[in-house]
């Protein structure tokens, strides 16, 4: 998590916006290719010999690649030093090092609003020319502006909008192009996913609730905030 939240500030220090970050899904590989490309050429060597024998033994690593590699591979957070045992900072980064993929990073964000809010939203602000004042786009959707702030996390997320200098900002140049973005989106949750795997083609709206309370028992919501959330994330 700090190596992620380094890297997203770093993006940003660069003049990357939190928008575009989102917008790109923050390809995880980009981190790790910056990564790989500070590396020396034996440093390089030494943690793709971690990666392949994880959990490796310290002594056997030290012994081939010396003090001075380990060391700034620990250094740099690339590699954990446990005990005897040497392991990379990720098991999706060990992955990427090994078979050069990485697998789909599911999402289980709840939308604050029905996508029929959304939707008017984005027909509003492509019909005025894909930005408006804050306060012109609450008085033409009928929304206060506490509203749709929660809706502005809702596009985001999406990779639909951004907010800047007191004016929304459509990142999508049509309507089709924003129903594409949602089903990116929403393809990698994880209750697209197992609805897939565990409900198959045909389900009640019971069905999805009793998933949905499974897949998130550990958020120990209550009775209330469960129906609400099961509603908009079903619609």
């Amino acid at each position: 998590m700090k190596k992620l939240c380094i890297h997203v500030f770093e993006l940003l220090q660069e003049g990357d916006s939190q928008e575009n970050v989102i917008g790109r899904k923050l390809e995880i590989t980009e981190l790790f290719d910056k990564d790989i490309a500070e590396l020396t050429g034996d440093e390089d060597a030494c943690l793709k010999d971690i990666a392949r024998d994880t959990p490796a033994d310290y002594n056997r690593i030290l012994d081939l690649y010396g003090n001075n590699v380990l060391q700034l591979l620990i250094n740099k957070r690339i590699v954990i030093h446990r005990g005897s045992k040497l392991t990379l900072y990720w098991d999706i980064f060990r992955d990427y090092i090994i078979n050069g993929t990485v697998p789909n990073i599911t999402s289980d964000y709840i939308p604050q609003y029905m996508y029929s809010t959304i939707c008017r939203v984005v027909l509003v602000l492509l019909e005025k020319g894909n930005s408006l004042s804050y306060q012109e786009l609450c008085n033409r959707v009928g929304l206060t502006s506490s509203t749709l702030d929660n809706v502005m996390i809702d596009m985001v997320m999406f990779g639909l909008a951004k907010r800047e200098s007191g004016e929304i900002y459509l990142v999508v140049d049509g309507f089709s192009k924003s129903i594409e973005l949602l089903w990116d989106f929403f393809k990698r949750h994880i209750m697209y996913i197992l609805c897939q795997k565990e409900l198959k083609s045909k389900f009640t709206y019971n069905d999805f609730k009793n998933l949905f309370i499974k897949t998130y028992k550990a958020k120990l919501l209550n009775d209330k905030t469960k129906n609400i959330y099961v509603s908009k994330l079903f619609n």
